[in-house]
């Protein structure tokens, strides 16, 4: 088991067995709208102001529409996120935020929530495929953004290759 696996809890199989079926034609886009739109209504009302103020200064409507966007592409819709804002790319896209253990642990807790608050909009086989790939990609992220900021560390201590410090 890799380090991700470990840490998600999820492996990779399990993670994305939803590229196994077009949940977007499955569904429709309305669950995964519904779905969104709970997810940030937790979020921003969470309790904690550590956690919040991961997305302060971030209208919850421009959050909504990334993710629903993002989301819908991710699982066999329009590709309405990359003709709004390019590539997708998910570190490169979290590199402002502080997404560390706990937040991610948090972000999982919400969007758990809102699943499960979708029950009816989103039967169980496809909230499971969703939960499997949440749970990856919320690690994921943390994981690579850690390496990025580590490595980002290094360069500067050690400066550009070829270039050794006196």
């Amino acid at each position: 088991m890799d380090p991700l696996e470990r840490e998600s809890g999820v492996s990779r199989a399990e993670a994305f067995q939803l590229d196994r079926v077009n949940l977007y034609e499955r569904l429709g886009e309305e669950p995964f709208r519904a779905l969104v739109t709970t997810f940030y209504e937790r979020v921003y009302a969470d309790p904690d102001a550590w956690f919040r103020s991961i997305f302060a200064g971030r209208p919850k409507e421009a959050s909504i529409q990334n993710l629903q966007e993002w989301l819908v592409q991710r699982v066999g819709g329009p590709k309405l996120y990359t003709k709004r804002k390019g590539s997708p790319g998910l570190i490169g896209r979290h590199m402002q935020f502080s997404v560390t253990s706990a937040a991610a642990e948090r972000w999982l807790e919400h969007m758990e929530a809102a699943l499960l608050e979708q029950q009816d909009a989103i039967d169980y086989s496809s909230r499971q495929m969703l939960s499997c790939f949440f749970h990856h990609t919320a690690w994921f992220i943390k994981r690579g953004l850690e390496s990025m900021r580590n490595e980002r560390k290094l360069s500067t201590q050690t400066g550009p290759p070829g270039k050794s410090r006196s």
